[in-house]
């Protein structure tokens, strides 16, 4: 079992990581050597969360009754992860974040996030799954990003997510069964938007969605 020494020492190392890839952010911004500022922010997202899965280890590490519970409603609170069913039967979550690229330790992380939510959205529903449907990776960019910036599709991490809708909302995620498209936008936030809509609708969902800036209204029930 790991001491508290350990932990804590453990923790105090991380942070340093923290601090030392800041300067290295701000040191690269002063030089607009973007290729460097990039790298020097996904060593920020590694030690960041490593951090908070460390920190995380305190109150089971303290006994403290119903941890693992309480860390679930701050994650998910933290994060604002909302989901829920359009007027027209489509499945949305949205996430207030882009989604990393191809990187182990955020995209755990987040997934674990959204597998927690998730679970308590769907606890005590009775859903009919989508089995034959196209689930679309909506990337939306804040609109102040230069467009040079939007990340190439193939480079971003949605495995991870595509397992957890699959859980709740698909009998099985083979290519047959569910289409996979992603695209890209502007908006007035960086989020990423996960819809699930029967292949058929995919037509409609193209009119309605794609180049729209208006937010769906979201329902907890499937509409009939």
């Amino acid at each position: 079992m790991v001491d508290y020494e350990t932990l804590v020492n453990g923790l105090r190392k991380l942070v340093r990581n923290i601090n030392t890839a800041m300067l290295k952010i701000e040191a690269h911004f002063g030089a607009d050597d973007i290729p460097k500022m990039s790298e020097a922010g996904f060593e920020l997202v590694k030690a960041l969360v490593k951090c908070i899965v460390k920190a995380m280890a305190f109150p089971s590490f303290l006994g403290t009754p119903r941890a693992d519970e309480k860390m679930e409603d701050i994650t998910i609170e933290t994060m604002k992860i909302k989901m829920g069913f359009t007027k027209e039967g489509w499945f949305l979550l949205k996430i207030p974040a882009l989604l990393p690229k191809k990187n182990k330790e955020a995209s755990i992380f987040i997934s674990n996030v959204v597998a927690s939510a998730m679970r308590r959205f769907f606890k005590g529903k009775d859903i009919e799954l989508y089995e034959n449907c196209v689930m679309i990776y909506r990337h939306v960019y804040h609109h102040d990003r230069p467009e040079r910036r939007y990340r190439d599709h193939d480079n971003v991490e949605q495995k991870a997510i595509t397992d957890v809708i699959t859980i709740h909302l698909l009998p099985d995620d083979a290519p047959l069964l569910c289409e996979l498209h992603s695209c890209s936008t502007s908006g007035h936030k960086d989020e990423t938007q996960v819809f699930v809509v029967p292949q058929g609708e995919y037509i409609n969902w193209l009119l309605t969605v794609k180049n729209s800036k208006n937010e769906l209204v979201l329902y907890d029930e499937k509409p009939v």
